[in-house]
């Protein structure tokens, strides 16, 4: 019984859609939930093809959303329905754009990457933003100028045994530093200088870079053959452990050449001697010093001591370097420097580690001091690009040939904070000195506004039974553009 009345509505629906009285009304039900079913439109002009094959009669029923099931019905003599039966319709122009996702996707992607533009300053017919530093530039880009800064003020205290404590507010550093390029995007330059020093130029560079593999420049901003240091900006701690600041030296007027490709980097400088000034050379001799990096795996990025940029895949490279020179003044003593690092980041985390050796040979016959410093550090985000801790541990091994000339070593562990404030070898003595600490930093705004709170204990090794101590703690607070 069932296959009977099966058999009998197939039958009736065949009659049904070959009878000539099929209303618009049913016609259009059945489009609408073909459509409904199949979101995707066919070319332009598929349907003007329907449409110069559909009947004259000005009556008859619009194809213009007609599916190829339906072509057969509608080319067969129609009889036109009631007025009633007929829906009124607006027709519109065909827009296939509006219907397909790839296009909307591709839209909201350039749209996207258009306000990035606008919010970095990269659009490239800008002359005038700012994308990490102020900029003004030429259309046609022959002309560039861009403009950096920072300041940097906090307090220290030191709580040191066999010295009176101290206590002090410090305006750290203030610096401006112009950059750009003049009459092509060849020849460029870097100035930089310190408002805190009645406008001193701390260092400047200016050059023609004919390949990124390649440029040489006339310079005072040469090598620091030790990759332990960095920009105050970007550093994990607020001072200097002491081997950098004891042993990294060469920074003086003079020439360079650098350059690099993906993997490897380099930069060479001869300049007239170890001293800070630009000053002639006074000794006939010149320094040497060579930096050479090594991207290991992964893309490491150089901005920030700590990883900042949260790095999605591990990133490591090694480095190293030496220098060649003389001191000007004094005994004129030949200093030969060597150092190595290696550098890692991987989701929030990073570390360096690594090592400078001095020697210092005054007559260059008979004696030499040798000295060598070590220095590891990490640091970790606690909240993404928020709050950092950091941690590390650092030695100045002094005068290991016993030669008991004690050059170059009464220095303390911070540049900025003379003597005992800064906690290092005071005495200058060819005992050794060690520290560690600890230091939190809070980003405000992106990596270069944040507040660094820093404590160290250093022990300065002196010649005789006991040993100083110092605890230092240093609260400072940054701001750069």
């Amino acid at each position: 019984m069932r296959k009977t009345i099966f058999f009998l509505q197939v039958m009736c629906l065949c009659v049904l859609l070959n009878s000539p009285q099929v209303s618009a009304q049913t016609i259009n039900s059945v489009s609408s939930a073909s459509h409904a079913q199949n979101t995707y439109t066919l070319p332009e002009s598929y349907y003007n093809s329907l449409k110069n094959n559909a009947s004259s009669n000005a009556d008859d029923i619009s194809l213009s959303t007609a599916k190829p099931d339906l072509v057969v019905a509608a080319n067969t003599a129609v009889t036109s329905p009631s007025p009633t039966a007929i829906q009124t319709k607006t027709t519109t122009a065909f827009k296939p754009e509006e219907f397909n996702q790839s296009y909307v996707i591709s839209q909201i992607g350039s749209l996207r990457a258009e306000i990035e533009s606008m919010k970095k300053g990269l659009d490239a017919d800008k002359t005038a933003g700012y994308d990490g530093g102020f900029f003004v530039r030429s259309s046609d880009k022959k002309y560039a100028l861009s403009i950096n800064g920072r300041i940097q003020a906090g307090y220290s205290f030191n709580i040191a045994e066999d010295f009176e404590d101290g206590h002090t507010f410090a305006l750290r550093s203030i610096r401006l530093v112009f950059g750009g390029n003049l009459f092509n995007e060849k020849l460029v330059y870097t100035i930089a200088i310190n408002p805190n020093s009645s406008l001193a130029l701390n260092n400047f560079e200016i050059g023609y870079k004919f390949i990124p593999e390649f440029g040489i420049f006339v310079t005072r901003q040469s090598v620091s053959i030790s990759g332990l240091g960095a920009s105050p900006t970007s550093t994990m701690f607020i001072s200097y452990s002491m081997p950098t600041y004891n042993y990294d030296f060469a920074n003086a007027i003079g020439l360079a050449v650098n350059g690099g490709i993906k993997w490897f980097s380099y930069a060479i400088t001869v300049t007239n001697s170890e001293d800070m000034k630009i000053t002639a050379n006074l000794n006939n001799e010149l320094c040497y010093a060579a930096r050479f990096d090594f991207n290991l795996f992964g893309k490491y990025d150089s901005g920030t001591e700590g990883d900042f940029a949260n790095t999605e895949k591990p990133a490591m490279t090694a480095g190293f370097g030496a220098d060649f020179g003389h001191l000007e003044t004094g005994t004129q003593a030949r200093i030969i420097g060597g150092a190595a690092d290696v550098k890692f980041k991987y989701a929030g985390f990073s570390l360096i580690a690594g090592g400078i050796i001095r020697q210092i040979d005054p007559d260059m016959f008979t004696r030499a001091q040798l000295d060598m410093g070590l220095e590891a550090k990490a640091s970790y985000f606690l909240i993404k690009k928020k709050l950092e801790v950091a941690l590390r541990g650092a030695g100045v091994i002094d005068d290991m040939t016993n030669s008991y000339l004690n050059l170059m070593t009464a220095r303390s562990g911070d540049n900025d904070l003379p003597g005992q404030l800064g906690g290092g070898d005071v005495d200058g003595d060819p005992a050794n000195e060690w520290e560690g600490g600890v230091c939190f930093g809070y980003y405000f705004v992106d990596k270069n506004a944040k507040l660094q709170a820093e404590y160290k204990m250093t022990l300065d090794g002196i010649v005789g039974p006991d040993d100083r101590i110092y605890h230092v703690g240093m609260l400072q607070a940054t701001l750069a553009f």
